[in-house]
């Protein structure tokens, strides 16, 4: 295998939703005033992360294919190498195997450091991973996709990342957590809304084919909503530089939310509609974390 079909597998460039939510953990985790931080376990769940997240797309690919979900004739993704470049389907399966065998065998280190928590989220992490694209139901082909994808990738992700530089978490972590797993459930579900037609031939059953026609509302709604989060998990507290920078990072947003609403959610438009929804989430990862940074951690 080319070294070219296993990023196109993988899909290297959808990366950029764990490492924002990396981002956020690892500022929150400088906020802090722990001074006896294990970077040690730090850097070894970010790599158990960046292992589990591309095996999960692995097995989405494998199961895509095997499925039918990905029809040639509907599908104008390039990178889909084993629908339209001939890929064997079993080469995505094997990736699975070792992908997750790698960070298996880094969550042992991290059990060793953080104990039987680490265990449990890890396999947890696996479990979903599957679950996610195999078995009867699939995740992804529910209405509760955009659920489960936010919370795994972006709020429990941060919340991983913290605890396993301090050994514990807090209710402050969590709440500020909120707004990037909204964020992340719009990415996935700009995903469905363009995969609508397609989806419904194969008989998934999720939220964008649940909604039909109103479809592209979601990814919008979900995307305003994480800005507005952004402004109630701060609440009064917000100085006057955090406070003009959601403002500003609000604005500029939701410029980016009316030109993909008028460019509309299909097969053919999924690629600039999927890389706007990711530059949408860059922007709002970057200007959450300056939030962050300027925001005293006392008003948390």
């Amino acid at each position: 295998m080319k070294m070219r079909e296993f990023w196109a597998i993988v899909e290297l460039r959808t990366k950029t939703v764990s490492l924002t939510s990396l981002g956020l953990g690892l500022i929150l985790l400088f906020k802090t005033p722990q001074t006896d931080i294990s970077w040690t376990a730090v850097v070894l769940f970010s790599m158990a992360l960046f292992l589990l997240d591309m095996g999960t797309t692995a097995f989405n690919t494998f199961f895509d294919y095997w499925r039918g979900t990905d029809r040639r004739e509907l599908n104008f993704e390039a990178d889909k190498v084993l629908l339209h470049q001939g890929t064997p389907p079993g080469a995505a399966f094997i990736i699975v195997l070792a992908l997750f065998a790698g960070a298996g065998l880094l969550g042992l280190g991290l059990i060793w450091l953080r104990g039987l928590t680490m265990a449990f989220f890890g396999g947890l992490g696996m479990l979903v991973g599957f679950a996610y694209s195999g078995g009867r139901r699939p995740l992804s082909g529910s209405p509760w996709g955009e659920l489960f994808a936010g919370i795994f990738l972006g709020g429990l992700v941060i919340n991983l990342v913290y605890f396993a530089g301090t050994g514990f978490c807090t209710w402050a972590v969590l709440k500020l957590s909120l707004p990037s797993t909204a964020m992340v459930a719009a990415l996935l579900a700009v995903n469905h809304a363009c995969d609508r037609v397609t989806d419904q031939l194969a008989g998934r059953r999720t939220l964008a084919v649940l909604l039909g026609s109103k479809a592209p509302g979601a990814p919008l709604v979900l995307g305003a909503l994480a800005w507005v989060l952004s402004f109630f998990v701060l609440g009064a507290g917000l100085t006057p530089i955090p406070l003009l920078l959601l403002v500003l990072g609000t604005l500029i947003a939701g410029t980016e939310a009316y030109l993909m609403g008028q460019r509309g959610f299909s097969p053919r438009s999924k690629g600039p509609q999927m890389g706007a929804m990711v530059r949408q989430l860059t922007f709002f990862t970057l200007t959450y974390a300056l939030v962050l940074v300027f925001q005293a951690p006392a008003s948390y």
